[in-house]
């Protein structure tokens, strides 16, 4: 067998098999990205569920909240959507969290004030957590 013929055929082969690593690495590299990325999509919705079940927000857990999301902007690419939602959620929160304490200092028509912004803010909680599927979706797709 000509020696060209066997230098080209594993050529061919390397080559192959380089094309194979990459791919593999390329998916592997999609894997880990969605992995951190559904975990951003999984605490962003726990921590809405959670206010909502509780109706309150637990001291600490709107730091821990910033705490647990912010790689927001690079895992997301820079997101304005998904970079504004994290912080709207940490403003509201922050502001819900002062009504509640609020609350138990005020009467009458400035309780009934407070009461009807605590309602306005669990209001937005909730409909941020029945559209947060279609904000993240884009990015918690395994495609190949």
């Amino acid at each position: 067998m000509d020696l060209s013929i066997i230098t080209a055929t594993v050529a061919v082969i390397v080559a192959i098999i380089a094309f194979g690593q990459w791919l593999n690495s390329r998916n592997q590299l999609k894997l880990s990205l969605f992995e951190k990325r559904y975990a951003i999509y999984e605490k962003v919705a726990s921590y809405l569920a959670e206010a909502l079940q509780n109706g309150r927000i637990a001291v600490g857990a709107d730091i821990e909240f910033l705490r647990d999301t912010k790689r927001v902007h690079f895992l997301f690419s820079g997101d304005p959507v998904i970079k504004s939602l994290i912080s709207d959620i940490y403003k509201k929160s922050v502001e819900l969290h002062c009504l509640q304490q609020e609350e138990q200092s005020v009467s009458g028509e400035e309780r009934s004030k407070n009461i009807e912004k605590q309602r306005i803010i669990k209001n937005w909680f909730d409909s941020s957590l029945n559209n947060l599927e279609a904000m993240f979706d884009e990015y918690i797709k395994l495609e190949h």
